[in-house]
């Protein structure tokens, strides 16, 4: 029930084993008349499209072996995603600064550099997409316990108008609130990229970042057109 309330953003995980609960939380929890059923986590868990496979196609048995494993593939890779949100909660705020620029490099952004938020507005790391560094993206980065608010957001897009509108990411391990999001779509003339955790981890899952290879299996089909030469 915890992981479910996790993912739904309704609790944050400042530690490993302690749960806290968030502003988006207590509205939940308000409108649930201090009680949350098992259909209300269930609720939860399918609007978040963490599904058990049995939930996806009513009898697990009943789908085909290529949806089968597609099934167990999502699944794992949901535990996954809440694994890395957990491990990237533990980390201080400066190896997180880092974490956040070996992703961007990886994602294909080019080289960055960390700033420690010494910049004009609060910018903590500096991509240049190209040799020369003529093209830079400003990425701001806050490990939070709570959710990042739209003031955060103002001052980030505060200075990077100050640099001329140029390219920015705010990258959070907690979650931005609606004003934030709205904030960010906004700002002129370049509305500002924002990544949650939950973005945060599934991109490290794409792009190899901080996980391994566990095993690798090859599932094969006939071959049609093998036997349509006889």
């Amino acid at each position: 029930g915890l992981s479910y309330l996790a993912t739904a953003e309704l609790l944050t995980r400042p530690q490993r084993g302690r749960y806290e609960i968030t502003e988006k939380g207590r509205g939940y929890l308000s409108m649930h008349a201090g009680k949350i059923t098992f259909s209300d986590l269930k609720e939860l868990r399918e609007g978040e499209g963490d599904r058990s496979p049995k939930d996806r196609g009513g009898n697990f048995d009943d789908l085909s072996p290529d949806e089968q494993i597609q099934a167990i593939l999502e699944d794992a890779k949901d535990s996954l995603a809440r694994e890395i949100q957990d491990s990237v909660s533990q980390i201080s705020p400066k190896g997180f600064e880092y974490l956040v620029r070996d992703l961007l490099e990886a994602m294909g952004y080019g080289r960055g550099s960390v700033t420690g938020g010494s910049g004009d507005g609060g910018v903590d790391i500096v991509i240049n997409q190209d040799r020369l560094g003529l093209e830079k993206v400003y990425i701001q980065v806050k490990r939070w316990q709570g959710s990042v608010g739209s003031q955060e957001i103002d001052k980030f897009a505060g200075g990077l108008n100050r640099r001329g509108g140029v390219k920015g990411v705010f990258v959070t391990n907690s979650y931005f609130t609606p004003k934030a999001e709205q904030a960010a779509c906004e700002n002129r003339p370049q509305p500002i990229r924002l990544i949650n955790g939950k973005d945060l981890a599934h991109y490290m899952i794409e792009h190899n970042v901080g996980v391994a290879t566990q095993s690798e299996y090859q599932f094969k089909r006939l071959d049609i057109h093998f036997f349509e030469q006889f």
